[in-house]
């Protein structure tokens, strides 16, 4: 009482002589309070600081200790009085200072700081596919990884980051689906990225080759491991395998060893007795596959002399397979202990690249100049006695690439909002390669929401209660990321809130591609999500359900808007959308058969409804195949081979006709005994094969050549088989002639050899076709004069011929088709399109040349609307071909190389092209 008794009597004595002294301050001012240390905005390596503020009041002059009280948002309490030493945690803190005066009036300073510690980048690998690998093209390509990072653990989702050097970003989490990647080799590279920003690598490569490539094996090595400690003179064991995609096993034949020190060792899957020299070696098992395709897997060993002890060596720092960008530094860091001298430094160490040669010495090492590609880092540590061991690593050195400055303008570090208020994010980013990021370069996240949306700007209303890390991260093209981040704080609403409808997926996508489109960042700020209901707008059933995640195939080209609606726990609803534009469906070639047999010489393709058929040969073991692809299932089965008392040798002459009910009619040559036979085969009623011998008197089948196969519309779709035959004439000179024969009932077969002029050869040259009423036409020539006619034969009627010479000369006939009431012919010449008259002289035709072709590699297709459907072998390369709007021809795939075999073509349920053919030995279908 007795200071504010003299503080009044002071005041009163002022009242009278206000001239002389300055005013007084209001009673009861508020302190004032600053923060001298940290600065607002610092950054900070290590947890432990210094704190420094003053504070004074109007009344009660400086503030000290207790008076001054320090906290955190991410620590609470730290402490009073200034100085004060403290240690905060990883993280952005947004310290306060807190004054009282000793009327109770308060104030308060804060300033924002950001502290990394000693923040060490995530260990990244990728874990599948292998580095190197060759990919069908076509084939969706899973990529699978992980990452852990020292001060985060384990991290998943959006942290994790797939790009392609080719394909731009290909999606986020520990495994994602590259489809229909182009072909060549593509950079793969995974990006990690901690809580706090700091980013970690891992990168392969991988080829896209067209289907049917032989691709390389893959290796394993069991015995001896990696650092194996082997002793010289003391016999081993090395033993290792191979998988092959198409052998299978590979072989002992197929593998062999070698040393870096020693060179070759032997070849098997596993060698005994094996003796090394001293040194480290590097051990190498090198499978080659029956195509010649190679692939190695290796281990490092360390051979000491009999009587001494390699030291022991382990490299700490970097992990292996740790990848970085060009002109960045690497720390290495490792040890060496030896059984006799202990601890091994300084030029004891040696640090080498098998990119870059030595490196330096010592237990630790800092490298800015390793050059870019694959580095095979080792340690190499050596005693007293010169007694080495090493350790290794794969390291890898990226094209040099600058990562981006990010910032964020808005909101301010540490705002505060309310529960449903709309919170509007804005950031940028530069990079110096690529200048401005945009879009999907641009991430937001929130450390209790995960993904919140792409781009510079980003208006959010939705946040759920609580303190949010939100970080914006950019990424440049070349897969380098950086991030910056701010606090926010969301309190509660009094109010029900309706929840936020997030929805991740392509914008970019190929008809008939498989995507998947999530709504897991979907949030309520209020509440759960209990409903999902996603519209993709093209005519297909809405989903909808308590996924978050839904896979979908646009079946046509065009742009799509997909809708997202998310129910929340009190009803309310939220909607979003986007927008997907997806371009026509490129079909690309598919094995169907493959493995140690090899498939080639001819295959056979029919399409009814949703089913393809398909007849092919094996070539290793001479056999006959029949298969079916439904959607995407396909199922292969032998009709005919080597077998005790059955089969015989399968020629390269076959043919197939399909009903439309889907029962397959086959005819094919075999040779029996040194003779030759012709044989039917379609399934009966229980599914099995039903088989056939077709032998004429009138037309022994008693020569291989060309054989076709139709079925009679006007008979009940009886099978009519189309053949080369050779009869004696009235002289007893055999003269080849065209044989036509037709089913009456099980194994009987009637017909006659069709004869046009005599005294000459005349054999079938492509495919036969039938008309309506049962008329029978095929291709012949006449063997001595290069002329090449078109027959027709009608069982019960007469025969007639046209010659093809007009526009054909010097071409065989490699194929035929109906389109309409018109004849199809592909020749070496080109296409004729012919309307046949009785007699066919009277027929009338039109005839466009194609271009260059293999004539044994060109099949001819129609469409439902008549049109032609061509596939050539142009140049070495399979071209597929169609009539474009101006009735010129227009190339609409070029396929790459292909087996010199016949290839077959037919038209698909949804109108488009498919092609049979081989490729190393692959049964491929486009």
């Amino acid at each position: 009482m007795l200071p504010r008794l003299l503080l009044g009597l002071a005041l009163v004595v002022l009242v009278g002589c206000p001239k002389d002294s300055p005013p007084s301050p209001p009673p009861d001012a508020a302190p004032t309070v600053h923060i001298l240390s940290p600065q607002d905005g610092a950054s900070l390596s290590g947890g432990t600081l210094t704190l420094e503020g003053e504070a004074s009041d109007a009344e009660d002059g400086p503030l000290r200790d207790a008076s001054l009280r320090w906290s955190s948002s991410v620590d609470g309490e730290l402490g009073s009085g200034s100085p004060l030493r403290v240690t905060l945690t990883r993280g952005t803190h947004r310290l306060s200072l807190d004054v009282a005066d000793s009327h109770g009036q308060t104030a308060r300073a804060q300033v924002s700081v950001t502290v990394s510690g000693d923040n060490r980048p995530p260990a990244v690998s990728i874990e599948s596919p292998r580095d190197g690998v060759l990919v069908p093209e076509g084939a969706p390509i899973t990529l699978r990884g992980r990452a852990t990072d020292p001060e985060d653990g384990a991290l998943g989702g959006a942290s994790l980051t797939w790009t392609s050097d080719r394909n731009g970003v290909i999606g986020t989490g520990t495994q994602v689906t590259l489809g229909n990647a182009a072909l060549g080799t593509h950079r793969i590279l995974l990006t990690a990225v901690d809580a706090y920003g700091i980013s970690g690598y891992a990168s392969l490569s991988l080829t896209v080759v067209p289907a049917g490539t032989n691709l390389k094996p893959s290796v394993t090595i069991t015995s001896p491991t990696e650092g194996s400690r082997l002793t010289e003179g003391l016999p081993i064991t090395l033993e290792g395998s191979a998988t092959d995609p198409e052998d299978g096993p590979l072989a002992d034949s197929a593998l062999a060893w070698t040393s870096s020190l020693a060179g070759p060792l032997g070849t098997g899957r596993k060698l005994s007795s094996v003796t090394l020299a001293s040194g480290v070696h590097t051990l190498t098992l090198t499978a080659t596959d029956s195509g010649g395709a190679s692939e190695g897997a290796s281990v490092l060993v360390t051979v000491s002399r009999p009587g001494t002890t390699a030291p022991v060596v382990l490299i700490t720092q970097p992990s292996d397979g740790y990848t970085l960008f060009e002109g960045t530094a690497l720390t290495l860091a490792g040890s060496a202990t030896d059984a006799e001298e202990g601890r091994l430094i300084g030029s004891a160490l040696r640090w080498t690249s098998s990119l870059d040669g030595e490196l330096g010495t010592g237990e630790s090492l800092s490298v800015s100049s390793l050059s870019r590609g694959k580095h095979e880092v080792r340690l190499t540590a050596t005693d007293s006695s010169s007694t080495s061991a090493a350790a290794r690593i794969q390291v890898e050195v990226l094209p040099r690439n600058a990562a981006p400055t990010v910032r964020i303008s808005s909101p301010a570090d540490g705002s505060r909002y309310t529960a449903g208020q709309t919170v509007s994010l804005r950031g940028s980013a530069e990079d110096v390669e690529d200048g401005q990021l945009t879009g999907n370069r641009l991430t937001w996240r929130s450390s209790l929401d995960n993904e919140l949306g792409v781009g510079a700007s980003l208006d959010v209303a939705s946040l759920r209660v609580g303190r949010h890390q939100l970080s914006l991260t950019a990424l440049d093209s070349g897969g380098r990321v950086a991030s910056a981040s701010i606090l926010v704080t969301i309190d509660p609403s009094p109010v029900k809130l309706a929840p936020l409808a997030r929805l991740t997926g392509p914008e970019q996508a190929e008809a008939r591609q498989e995507l998947t489109f999530d709504a897991s960042s979907s949030s309520d700020p209020d509440g759960t999500l209990q409903r999902y209901r996603f519209d993709f707008q093209d005519g297909s059933p809405i989903v909808e359900g308590t996924a978050a995640q839904v896979r979908h195939t646009f079946a046509a080209a065009g742009t799509y808007t997909v809708t997202l609606t998310v129910t929340d726990n009190d009803g309310l609803t939220g909607t979003t959308s986007r927008t997907v534009t997806v371009t026509p469906y490129v079909r690309r070639p598919a094995v169907l058969a493959e493995g140690s047999e090899r498939y080639g010489s001819v295959c056979q393709l029919s399409a009814r409804g949703d089913v393809l058929h398909l007849l092919f040969r094996a070539e290793t073991h001479p056999s006959i195949w029949y298969g079916t692809l439904t959607g995407s299932t396909w199922s292969m089965e032998q009709v005919e081979g080597l077998g005790m008392g059955v089969g015989g040798l399968v020629s390269t002459y076959m043919a197939m006709a399909v009903a439309a009910d889907g029962t397959p009619h086959l005819a094919y040559w075999m040779t029996q005994q040194g003779q030759p036979t012709l044989w039917y085969a379609t399934r009966g009623g229980t599914g099995a094969w039903v088989r056939e011998r077709i032998n004429l008197t009138s037309a022994p089948a008693n020569g291989i050549g060309n054989v076709s196969i139709v079925l009679d519309p006007a008979r009940a779709n009886r099978p009519t088989v189309v053949f080369d035959s050779f009869i004696k004439d009235s002289s007893g000179y055999q003269q080849g002639r065209v044989a036509v024969a037709w089913r009456t009932g099980p194994n009987t077969w009637a017909g006659n050899p069709v004869s046009y002029i005599a005294s000459q050869h005349q054999f079938l040259q492509g495919d036969a076709v039938i008309s309506s009423d049962g008329t029978v036409f095929f291709p012949f020539g006449y063997s001595y004069y290069g002329e090449y006619f078109l027959g027709s034969y009608r069982p019960g009627g007469g025969l007639d011929n046209l010659s093809l010479s007009n526009g054909f000369s010097g071409g065989l006939v490699a194929t035929s088709a109906w389109s309409g009431s018109d004849l199809l012919l592909l020749s070496s010449a080109g296409l004729l399109q012919l309307t046949p008259e009785v007699p066919l002289s009277g027929s009338t035709s039109r005839h466009s040349p194609v271009e260059e072709f293999t004539l044994q590699q060109a099949a001819l297709a129609v469409d439902a609307n008549g049109g032609p459907r061509l596939a050539l072998a142009h140049s070495g390369l399979l071209e597929v071909v169609r009539r474009g709007p101006e009735g010129y021809w227009v190339r609409t795939a070029n396929l790459s190389a292909m087996d010199s075999a016949r290839i077959d073509a037919d038209v698909d349920a949804e109108g488009e092209t498919r092609v049979c053919f081989f490729r190393s030995g692959k049964l491929i279908l486009y």
